[in-house]
């Protein structure tokens, strides 16, 4: 029994420690359905999905890199769109507290480069293909809750600045939340 003991506290000190990995993603699903006072009718459907795994080249500290894939599908009364977008970029995230603790709270930059393939069908069936990219820079704080040794619940929220394809000048801000799973090994 002290054997088993001993190993459980040795693996739960060692998840954010140097030489480690983080492993995570998430996946979502939304569907709206919208009819105004004016019976004009939207339908969107959403699909995403997205990964990050990193390495602590330091205790506390990470760097990896994120990937992501969403399907954006929307229909109007007079068009529909058919959206892919695929995103990858880096990240470094810094734990704040001590790595013992079984809740930590974490900060994290990231920047990410989203490629978007869009098809827009209007009413007559006439098809435009377009493709884009715009560069999104994220920080962002938030917490840990380790479950097991080497598995946590994550929260965070944080602020994004992203950029249209080279034009600076066509920017948006926005506030950004997320929960997922993350693996420490």
């Amino acid at each position: 029994m002290p054997f088993v003991l001993i190993l459980f506290s040795f693996f739960s000190n060692a998840q954010i420690n140097k030489g480690s990995f983080l492993y995570g993603g998430s996946g979502a699903f939304s569907q709206i359905k919208q009819i105004d006072s004016a019976f004009v009718f939207y339908k969107e459907t959403t699909v995403t999905i997205s990964g990050d795994v990193g390495y602590f080249i330091y205790d506390k500290l990470c760097f990896g890199l994120n990937t992501g894939f969403e399907h954006d599908k929307r229909q109007f009364p007079d068009f529909k769109s058919n959206s892919y977008f695929f995103n990858v970029g880096p990240f470094a995230r810094y734990y704040l507290m001590p790595s013992e603790r079984k809740v930590n709270i974490f900060s994290q930059l990231s920047d990410q480069t989203m490629f978007n393939w869009v098809t827009e069908t209007d009413q007559n069936n006439k098809a435009t293909k377009s493709t884009t990219h715009d560069n999104r820079l994220t920080t962002s704080v938030g917490f840990a809750a380790f479950l097991y040794p080497s598995i946590a619940l994550e929260f965070s929220v944080g602020y994004q600045v992203a950029f249209e394809g080279n034009n600076t000048n066509a920017a948006y801000n926005r506030i950004v939340a997320g929960i997922w799973f993350q693996i420490h090994h």
